[in-house]
């Protein structure tokens, strides 16, 4: 009798290790993914059953049908598209072979991708696999500084660019070293392009012509606040990208652009007060060395006066897909602390 009972546990254990712990079936999951703003079908969406090796794309119809030798059960149905949202659907394996899946709407999503740089190259590359070095300076950092033009606005924020003020006065002249390149006989300014347009800087045509009219600075023509971003670029091949007049490097601007949808209205206006911050001491006694009577002035008050700036800017942008605009306007006027200069 036990013995009977020996072998009926063995042949059992034996059967049960033979058999196969779940059945699998092959099923088929279908269904379409949409355009959730157009509702058209997109092509070559990933759909993927997590948690196995079975995958497949959508075709030219937003279409896709998905075969997986699986047990019964729930699964979840993954739907991944590079610029959009990716999607989760959770669906039941069994009895049916045939499982149909709602539409699956994926929505536009933007990515932050690594930085890509346009300047100077035939097409968008990686900031990392380029062999200049390139600096931007984008428009929130532009605002942060209080600064009349665009090269005032850039002091601090380039890395091994020397910024400094020519004269002092309002507007005026504004001197970039880059890589600390100078020059007795030759220039040193780099080279400024304003949306792919050469902007004549140079020192000799800063000129002075007298009263009330200080060193021209043609950047002082543009408003910092219609800017979008600066690249400077100060590696050696600056002057392989834009010829020998680049050898000090380049400062490239790229000015805002309209873009679509509604028409958007921008007014910003800022106030400003300069003042002397401190007075230089004069010795104001009624005699001189000798004893004798001597009367002295301090005609600092003469020389310096508070100063008030003003800048106002009005922009609207907007259009549509095929046509977008983009119109500024601004107004300045910045008294320096000194009497009769202004800008």
């Amino acid at each position: 009798m036990r013995l009977r009972r020996f072998v009926l546990l063995v042949t059992l254990a034996f059967a049960a290790a033979a058999a196969p712990a779940t059945a699998q079936t092959q099923f088929t999951i279908q269904g379409v993914v949409r355009d959730a703003a157009t509702g058209d079908g997109i092509p070559g969406v990933q759909v993927q059953l997590r948690g196995t090796s079975y995958g497949m794309i959508t075709d030219a119809a937003g279409r896709y049908m998905l075969r997986a030798d699986v047990a019964s059960g729930s699964y979840e149905v993954t739907f991944t598209f590079i610029g959009r949202a990716p999607a989760t659907r959770t669906v039941e394996l069994g009895p049916s072979p045939v499982v149909q899946v709602e539409d699956v709407f994926l929505a536009e999503s933007a990515l932050e991708l690594e930085e890509l740089v346009v300047t100077g190259t035939t097409a968008p590359t990686a900031r990392r696999a380029i062999g200049n070095a390139i600096t931007s300076v984008s428009e929130a950092d532009l605002d942060i500084a209080p600064a009349v033009t665009v090269d005032q606005a850039l002091q601090g924020k380039v890395s091994g660019a020397l910024i400094t003020s020519n004269t002092g006065t309002p507007g005026g002249g504004v001197s970039v070293r880059l890589r600390g390149t100078s020059s007795i006989i030759g220039g040193a300014e780099p080279l400024i392009i304003v949306d792919g347009v050469i902007m004549d800087n140079s020192s000799d045509q800063q000129i002075n012509f007298g009263y009330r009219s200080n060193p021209s600075n043609r950047l002082a023509d543009l408003d910092p606040a219609d800017i979008e971003r600066v690249e400077i670029i100060k590696g050696a091949a600056a002057a392989a990208l834009y010829g020998s007049r680049a050898n000090n490097g380049v400062i490239q601007i790229f000015t805002k652009r309209g873009s679509a949808g509604a028409p958007e209205i921008t007014f910003s206006t800022e106030l400003r007060r300069s003042s002397l911050p401190e007075k230089i001491d004069f010795a104001l006694t009624p005699v001189d060395l000798d004893g004798n009577p001597v009367q002295r002035y301090d005609h600092q008050d003469l020389i310096f006066e508070p100063g008030y700036s003003n800048e106002t800017h009005l922009s609207v942008s907007g259009g549509t897909e095929g046509t977008k605009y983009y119109l500024a306007g601004g107004y300045t006027s910045e008294e320096g602390i000194m009497i009769g200069s202004d800008y």
